[in-house]
């Protein structure tokens, strides 16, 4: 600048020595009858008629000129000072009032109802929250501009929130056909059960029978002992039947098994007895059918042994109403809170989509808008008359319209939003530019001064 300055300046001392040869060219008329000049006499040479136009042309094309730059200047300045929404505090108070909304979401997840049951989805949702929440305020405590990463923390803990949603989703799912489960496990059980005691029943008192007919069968007829075991062995072979008939019962198998092994000798040890003639001189031997209920008996004791095992293991502790009730409640306060949780994300996705307000197509065009009319005016600049005698001040107004345009264009090339310097570089070439019109202005004076 100081360069550029001392040139003008240097310009400006041969002012004097260029309009003394012009003046020396020229007789000047003198006419007694017209006023002393109001300019002392030294100064009141007037210049040729050539050089007088070519002057008057410089003065209004240069004020044609000033009008458009001035008018570039106030117009650019009225829209770059609407630009708020892409300054950096712009930035940083949006990102400051997201991180500030989505406290509601990390309370509302806090209070979800907790029970035996749900306890684990709500530990689910409320991680998930405390760590998006955490992205948000490292967001917006080490934001910088152009630093993308920490927006690429915020989505990468919205993926791993949305994942402990859909788990907290699944696993409430999963409560419920658990409980359906338990209940077909229950009603199976009880199926079971009420078959097996009605087996039971009936072959304690068959064996009853048994007792009592082997008791007493020494004061009866040989004939009628025989048809009282042929009753019984009819009737145990009805039992074998329905122990054969029993429904499928996970933990059972091992006793059903022995029951129809038990069932089914104490069938063949009564039928073989009976396959004895009716008239037979002698009672039947009681031994083998004695074994065989023995065994039955202890087959009984198994299937006993084996249901109250199952029992036990039932988890009769837990209510299934209750459980439902629980998960009913969870579902509705998550509903709620993915509606606020949606509701934020769609919020802070449109204000992402939209670069926090700032349009960079809108503020590139209208900066393109600006270099192309920076660009015509140097152009106009470079229309100007530039004859010996103006070629200083001419020299200074390309200059300084060469400097405003080069940094418009490069304003355009490289603006990037929410950064706090974008301005800088365009500001102080146009204070450069305006001193470079000033300088011309000095000289212009300087010259009128002369003539």
């Amino acid at each position: 600048m100081k360069a550029r300055f001392g040139t003008g300046v240097l310009l400006f001392l041969a002012l004097p020595l260029l309009l003394l040869l012009l003046a020396a060219c020229t007789e000047p008329e003198v006419l007694d009858s017209e006023p002393l000049p109001t300019a002392p006499a030294a100064s009141a040479t007037p210049l040729p008629a050539s050089v007088q136009a070519e002057y008057d042309a410089f003065i209004a094309q240069r004020q044609a000129i000033d009008a458009e730059w001035d008018e570039i200047h106030d117009a650019f300045d009225e829209w770059s000072g609407g630009l708020a929404a892409c300054e950096p505090n712009a930035m940083r108070e949006s990102l400051n009032e997201y991180a500030i909304a989505f406290i509601d979401v990390t309370e509302q997840a806090r209070n979800l109802s907790r029970t035996q049951s749900t306890g684990e989805l709500a530990d689910l949702l409320i991680t998930a929250a405390e760590d998006e929440e955490a992205a948000l305020r490292e967001l917006r405590d080490r934001w910088q501009p152009g630093n993308v990463s920490l927006f690429e923390n915020v989505e990468q803990a919205r993926a791993r929130a949305s994942r402990s949603q859909k788990d907290a989703e699944d696993r409430a799912i999963e409560i419920l056909e658990e409980l359906d489960d338990a209940g077909a496990s229950g009603n199976a059980v009880g199926d079971f059960a009420e078959s097996f005691d009605g087996i039971k029943g009936d072959l304690e008192n068959i064996h009853s029978d048994y007792a009592a007919l082997r008791d007493g069968a020494e004061s009866m007829a040989v004939g009628e002992v025989y048809d009282g075991l042929e009753r019984l062995a009819g009737e145990l072979a009805s039992v074998a039947d329905a122990v054969e008939a029993l429904p499928a019962l996970a933990g059972t198998e091992d006793a059903v098994g022995a029951l129809v092994d038990a069932v089914q000798a104490e069938v063949s040890a009564f039928s073989g007895v009976v396959m004895a003639p009716s008239d037979a001189p002698a009672l039947p031997d009681f031994s083998g059918m004695d074994a065989s209920v023995a065994q039955s008996e202890s087959a009984l004791t198994g299937m006993d042994d084996a249901l109250g095992a199952i029992s036990d293991a039932e988890p009769s502790e837990v209510n299934p109403a209750e459980v439902i009730a629980a998960v009913g409640v969870f579902n509705d306060e998550y509903a709620s809170l993915r509606r606020e949780w949606n509701d934020f994300h769609r919020g802070y996705n449109a204000w992402r989509k939209a670069e926090g307000g700032c349009d960079r197509a809108e503020v590139t065009q209208a900066l393109n808008g600006y270099s192309l009319r920076m660009g015509r005016l140097g152009r106009d600049v470079a229309d100007l008359p530039r004859a010996g005698y103006l070629l200083p001040m001419y020299t200074l107004l390309v200059e300084a319209a060469e400097r405003e345009a080069n940094a418009f264009r490069t304003l355009r090339n490289t603006w990037q939003p929410f950064t706090s310097d974008a301005f800088k570089a365009l500001d102080r070439e146009r204070a450069n530019s305006g001193e470079l019109r000033r300088e011309a202005d000095a000289a212009l004076q300087e010259l009128r001064n002369r003539f």
